[in-house]
């Protein structure tokens, strides 16, 4: 079986997919990636074919300020519609010859890059989604749904446009998550264990797996919808006041945060989460999927301070099941997320929380044991072109 996985080129839209594509290579089956050219390098150094298609979601939120000025004070949750317009296009655009020349069996994508279904949907190659937020997509589609159909039609569709909700789902949400009702109804849902993975160039600090007699604070942000300065600051200034040795994760800003900060809090531009996650005690985050499932796989509290797309919702739910905090941006202050982390630190029920929805992660089927719903699909193709 030949996998051809689709992604928009940003870390929390491509980590997600590697243990799927780990477990088909594993498993004996070729697979190739079709992402922006920012990551081609990271799955090239994971040992995989990589192919230049479309971009990463900052390109798009550029290129549709760029047509639409007006967009420029919009929030996020405005512009991501018109975002997902211009990346669906480019997408198809790059990846119809690669699938032309390729000839996958089927195609693995992230839901964020509506682009790859339809266009594995015109070479009449089967299309799974691995879902990697709960309601943004949803919305995205519904925003989107004229341009997609006009797309459809421009590249010589001429049957209605496929409903993208009846297609093939990984889920990697555990079922405490799961909303209910759900937003959106899906006819072919697989549950997947939600598993952290590193590059091969990503490292761990020495420090971190050392004897300690202080908790171990892991801060990290997106690296797409970041906090302001004064924000991140605040935040900073917050855990350093803890009795705590602090890990904190900050990309470009390293140069600027490290030499204000005490000895107490170590600042690093980027970090292998998942060896990093078995060592920590307690993670302060913006709530993406690939951290905030991390530290819940890990049994983990967490102090989550939301700023974009299904970061809320997933706070939201962090708080219903009692494994951690949501705190706003604005309001955010040194002495407030010192006060939370100390609470979420101090009483066990958190941890007990985040245990138990670990559990439930243990328990959901390996990325290994969907491999066989790929070949079925791609074989149930097989049979029927014959």
């Amino acid at each position: 079986m030949r996998v051809l996985i689709a992604g928009l080129a940003n870390y929390g839209h491509i980590y997600p997919l590697m243990p799927v594509a780990v477990a088909c290579r594993d498993a004996g089956h070729d697979v190739i990636f079709a992402i922006g050219e920012e990551l081609l390098p990271l799955v090239r150094s994971a040992g995989f074919t990589g192919h230049r298609v479309a971009a990463s979601l900052e390109w798009g939120w550029t290129e549709a300020i760029r047509r639409r000025p007006e967009l420029s004070s919009a929030g996020e949750l405005a512009i991501a519609p018109v975002a997902a317009e211009i990346l669906a296009e480019r997408v198809m655009r790059d990846l119809l010859p690669v699938l032309a020349r390729e000839r996958p069996d089927v195609v693995l994508h992230e839901p964020y890059c509506p682009g790859a279904a339809l266009a594995a949907r015109l070479a009449g190659v089967p299309v799974v989604s691995h879902i990697q937020g709960r309601s943004l997509p949803a919305r995205m589609h519904d925003a989107i749904s004229g341009h997609l159909d006009r797309l459809w039609r421009e590249h010589g569709g001429t049957a209605d446009l496929p409903d993208w909700r009846a297609q093939t789902f990984l889920d990697f949400w555990p079922p405490s998550l799961q909303p209910d009702p759900p937003v959106v109804e899906l006819v072919d849902r697989h549950p997947v264990r939600p598993v952290a993975w590193s590059g091969r160039t990503d490292r761990m600090p020495g420090w971190v797996p050392g004897d300690r007699d202080k908790p171990l604070v892991y801060l990290v942000f997106s690296t797409v919808f970041d906090l302001d300065d004064a924000v991140l600051d605040a935040v900073l200034r917050g855990v350093a006041a803890l009795d705590a040795d602090v890990l904190a994760v900050v990309g470009s800003r390293h140069d600027r945060v490290a030499p204000r900060l005490p000895g107490n809090v170590r600042v690093e531009r980027f970090v292998a989460q998942a060896q990093v996650l078995p060592h920590a005690d307690l993670v302060v985050c913006h709530g993406g999927s690939g951290v905030f499932l991390g530290a819940l796989s890990a049994g983990l509290p967490q102090l989550v301070i939301p700023s974009g797309a299904d970061q809320f919702s997933n706070a939201d739910d962090l708080v219903r099941v009692g494994a951690g905090m949501r705190m706003m941006p604005g309001e955010v202050t040194s002495s407030g997320v010192t006060e939370a982390v100390a609470a979420l630190t101090g009483s066990p029920a958190y941890r007990q929380a985040a245990r138990a929805i670990a559990r439930e992660i243990a328990a959901m089927p390996a990325p290994a044991d969907l491999v066989p719903v790929l070949g079925e699909l791609a074989g149930a193709v097989a049979v029927e072109s014959l």
